[in-house]
């Protein structure tokens, strides 16, 4: 039954958690009302589920070679907000409140079938001490199918809010179809009661991304994305994503992954509830004593081009276009890619193992040409090797994430492997579907080959440089700086203390750096056949720079940012 009552607004101040979803990133209306008690609101009681069967399965299911990490039960509700809200009415607004509870639940979050937000309206998702406070999600997040998914808040308790003013007389649509009811992987959650055992995140020997093994590698890191997959009507679990850049170089929010996340996917539908997040890895190379607070996501995809055909010569590799761009605010990196079939000496992989924080797991030795359920050979295999900071290696939820080279294209995606904190050093190697195959693989009408998406200029590059979110380099120019023996590239960028150049260099190349009045401020000489330098920012100014390359009768530029 609903419940109705007035009250007088009165501002007050709150300090809270911002997570943001393509959202206004606004604390919720009621947040300003003066000792508003939500404790009495209309709440949905639902049953904890018997998690025995799903642990026991998960512990096979965690050892098998291409299988999607499973960390949440979908629970079906199937209630009209409306119907079950809570109304309170102020002046000039209406504020509705519904609690859903499922007792021991490390997190709990949202699916609607049927969500429309007219203009002026606002929902904000939080659980009850306020530790997490998502949106407010608005027009903005109506998709033509009708279906909206939430990022996740921790607890067992999720209050919806949704807030209308007077003026708005078109109404609101708000199913509350189904929740995620996580039980495993949610690292902020504290009070585990029972199964301790089976909850937790990656391995203690993972190396976090912003260790001194990422530096080489700080554009790469943010295009990379951990993916919450609706993958039944009943579970839910975790891959890995890279976005990925297209000759166009349009910044059209193309993700690439593995097939094998999506082979369970029992309806079509559910791709427009996934959850991509960005962004989502700790500040420094420790571990922080709770979850990092800055995290990005985006909701819902489009699959344009795979490949699952494991037993015939597939690479299995699934692209997507996700439904909306990824916004400027999330410092957003497409990773380029190399469909070049000479192994790489040395590189990184970088991955949301068990759905933690992203992680970089190194290469020091040269990719082996494999294969994978067939004679073909369709796969990289690296191996790991022991760093600085630990033994970076892939884990349930790593499957889909991208394979670097040294130059920091992408060359593969993880299909699987034996490596794990606790294997043998001999066995810590995976196997990462090859980016040439993904390439060549061979399409149909409903599974179109990735080229015609990657490489929609016809340019026939093998190579393709990376594109930062502040580049605006024009189509025109992509036969000169793609060119795969003269293909420029700069990381990390933005640079702090230096930054490293490499160029396919067959000529005595001139390296400047210019300002943005057109003065060259720094310039030196890279003698032919070396192909990298390393150059000491220190005496430069913060600031915007064009790195301007002339080689032969090429000219290459590139934006650096210096911090």
């Amino acid at each position: 039954m609903k419940k109705t009552f007035l009250l007088v607004i009165v501002c007050i101040f709150f300090s809270v958690c911002g997570y943001s979803q393509l959202s206004t990133n606004q604390n919720p209306r009621s947040f300003s009302i003066k000792d508003l008690d939500l404790s009495n609101i209309n709440t949905i009681k639902m049953a904890e589920p018997n998690l025995d069967y799903f642990i026991e399965e998960d512990r096979t299911n965690d050892t098998m070679f291409n299988k999607i990490r499973r960390s949440s039960l979908i629970i079906p509700i199937k209630e009209d907000f409306f119907e079950k809200a809570t109304h309170l009415q102020t002046s000039d607004a209406d504020i509705y409140f519904v609690k859903i509870n499922i007792p021991n639940a490390q997190a709990l979050n949202l699916y609607s079938n049927n969500f429309y937000i007219p203009k002026g309206g606002e929902m904000y998702i939080y659980n009850d001490d306020y530790s997490k406070v998502i949106g407010g999600f608005t027009s903005l997040n109506n998709h033509s199918s009708g279906m909206f998914a939430s990022d996740y808040v921790y607890g067992d308790n999720m209050i919806i809010e949704y807030y209308q003013p007077k003026a708005i007389k078109e109404k609101a649509k708000i199913e509350l179809s189904e929740v995620s009811y996580f039980y495993r992987d949610i690292e902020n959650y504290k009070s585990l009661t029972k199964n301790s055992e089976e909850y937790g995140s990656s391995g203690s020997c993972e190396v976090n991304v912003n260790c001194s093994e990422g530096d080489n590698y700080r554009n790469q890191q943010r295009g990379v994305c951990r993916i919450y997959l609706r993958v039944s009507y009943y579970q839910g679990g975790w891959c890995s994503g890279t976005l990925i850049n297209n000759t166009a170089r349009d910044k059209k929010p193309y993700v690439i992954s593995a097939a094998h996340c999506i082979e369970d996917v029992s309806n079509t539908s559910y791709y427009n509830q996934f959850v991509f997040y960005f962004n989502y890895e700790t500040s420094g190379c420790s571990n922080p004593a709770t979850e990092p607070t800055t995290t990005n996501t985006l909701t819902g995809c489009s699959v344009k081009a795979y490949d699952n055909t494991f037993a015939s010569g597939g690479s299995d590799f699934w692209l997507m276009l996700l439904n909306n761009n990824v916004p400027d605010s999330y410092r957003p990196y497409y990773c380029g890619w190399s469909r070049s079939q000479i192994a790489s000496t040395n590189g990184v992989g970088i991955h949301h193992p068990a759905g933690d924080v992203k992680k970089i797991s190194t290469y020091t030795t040269s990719l082996v040409s494999s294969q994978y359920q067939t004679t073909a050979q369709t796969h990289w295999k690296a191996v790991w090797a022991q760093t600085t900071n630990g033994y970076g290696v892939t884990e349930g939820g790593s499957s889909g994430s991208a394979l670097f080279n040294n130059e920091g294209l992408i060359v593969g995606t993880l299909t699987g492997g034996a490596s794990s904190c606790s294997a043998a050093t001999s066995a810590k190697n995976d196997l990462y579907g090859k980016f040439s195959y993904h390439w060549n693989s061979n399409g149909t009408a409903t599974e179109r080959q990735i080229a015609t998406f990657l490489d929609p200029t016809n340019s026939g590059v093998t190579t393709l440089s990376g594109m930062d979110y502040t580049d605006t380099t024009p189509t025109s120019s992509i036969a000169n700086v793609n060119q795969d023996i003269n293909s420029l590239i700069v990381y990390p960028n933005p640079a702090k203390d230096y930054f490293t150049l490499s160029i396919n260099n067959n000529n005595n190349a001139t390296i400047n750096i210019i300002d943005y009045s057109g003065r060259i401020i720094y310039s030196t000489i890279l003698p032919k056949n070396q192909n990298t330098i390393k150059i000491n920012t220190n005496n430069i100014e913060k600031g915007v720079y064009i790195v301007n390359v002339i080689s032969g009768d090429n000219t290459f530029s590139k934006k650096l940012v210096i911090e």
